[in-house]
């Protein structure tokens, strides 16, 4: 829990969903962030369901017909954007406001991905030494 930032140099801050929850209720603030980004958010653990409970509440209170001056990102391969959208709606100056929902079309590029276990690693370079000082 020992933080080593400074203000003036630090520009992003990586913290696990548990720290940035304490954080947020011991603050009750999101004033001292410009972008919160929760990645994964499908996997809906019990910290990062409190985690989006909480930014809830600090911007339904912190708003108040005022701007929201934090960026709330949410990401996920296969979240239901819809219904993230509808619960994270705000009121500012009168105005209701689903969340915006950006989706990134899928390419049809696809990366061939290849698995290596450790005994494979052990084994091909192994394999490379021996082929190396075979000349192969």
């Amino acid at each position: 829990m020992e933080e080593k930032a400074n203000r003036e140099d630090t520009m992003i801050t990586y913290m696990t969903t548990g720290v940035l929850l304490q954080k947020l209720i011991n603050s009750r603030s999101l004033c001292q962030y410009s972008h919160i980004i929760v990645d994964e958010v499908h996997e809906r653990d019990l910290e990062t369901d409190f985690l989006l409970l909480v930014i809830k509440k600090i911007l339904m209170d912190n708003v108040d017909g005022k701007q929201i001056h934090v960026k709330v990102i949410l990401m996920s391969a296969t979240l239901p954007a819809q219904k993230f959208s509808e619960y994270f709606v705000t009121n500012a100056n009168g105005c209701v406001t689903e969340a915006p929902v950006i989706k990134i079309p899928a390419t049809e590029a696809r990366f061939a991905v290849q698995e290596l276990f450790v005994d494979d690693l052990v084994q091909h370079r192994v394999g490379l030494l021996i082929c190396s000082l075979n000349s192969c």
